[in-house]
Formats: structure tokens, C-alpha cells, sequence
């Protein structure tokens, strides 16, 4: 079959916000970055969204499917987020949002060798000094 561009990844990224979402697979200069051995279904779980939208009731469903899709399959980075979990930001300037300004979006992802799925574990907006933040968090293992 052929391969998907990143454009129709996100253009194909519809998120349903009251049940789990399936979303396509990742492209393989990302997986490279994250040392994953296979691609696997990017999974976005209901109860993931619910919490987002607690902890960040300033995003709107459009801001949030833009994070998701724009961030996950055309990333301008791709980071480690965490030293012990083998959790990665994939950051992407968001040059749609709803407010009608540019901002950085920070995608979350769980990215665990024993789960079936790679799972979308947060999603929101960061400033450039939030980006530096999220950088500078992970103490990089000798």
C-alpha cells in the first residue's frame, strides 16, 4: 500500500471526543528519533482527552486535533520527556489556533515497548520559554 504523506496524516486526523481514537502510524524518521524498533497504531484514549480538557480548559477541540495532528505526523521536534518513562514530546508551531495567533504545540506521547499501541498521554500550547522548559527537563543519561 502506499504510504501516507505527512498532509494526509493530518488530514485524516478526526478525533471523536467521546470514545477512543485510532490514529494513523508514525512516520519513520520520527520512530528513528525515538529508537522504536516497529510502528504501531497511535492510540488516543477517551479518559486522555477528558483529563486534557481539565487541565487545560483554554484549548478548544479545534486547538486540540490541531495539537494532535500537526505535532504527531509533521513534527519540527522530537524530544525525550522524561528520563525514567519512555514518554516524547513531538513539538510543532501551530500557526492556525483558535485565538488567531501562532503558538507551539506540545504533543505528549507513551511510547511503552509492552503496550500495543503508542498512546497520546497529553496535548497543549507552549510558549518558547514552556519549549525550553520541556527541553531542559529530562537530564540526559550518561
Amino acid at each position: 500500500k502506499t504510504q501516507m504523506t505527512a498532509e494526509d496524516k493530518i488530514a485524516s486526523v478526526h478525533i471523536d471526543f467521546d470514545k477512543d481514537n485510532i490514529l494513523p502510524e508514525l512516520d519513520k524518521n520520527s520512530l528513528k528519533i525515538m529508537g522504536a524498533e516497529k510502528s504501531k497504531p497511535v492510540l488516543l484514549k477517551k479518559s486522555t482527552i477528558d483529563r486534557n480538557f481539565q487541565e487545560h480548559s483554554d484549548l478548544t477541540k479545534e486547538d486540540f486535533q490541531s495539537i494532535i495532528a500537526q505535532a504527531l505526523y509533521e513534527p519540527s521536534e522530537v524530544f525525550p520527556a522524561n528520563a525514567e518513562k519512555p514518554y516524547w514530546h513531538f513539538a510543532k508551531l501551530i500557526k492556525e489556533t483558535s485565538k488567531g495567533h501562532s503558538k507551539i504545540g506540545l504533543a505528549l506521547l507513551d511510547i511503552d515497548v509492552n503496550k500495543e499501541s503508542f498512546e497520546v498521554a497529553h496535548a497543549h500550547f507552549v510558549g518558547a520559554k514552556g519549549l525550553a522548559r520541556a527541553k531542559n527537563k529530562v537530564i540526559k543519561k550518561d
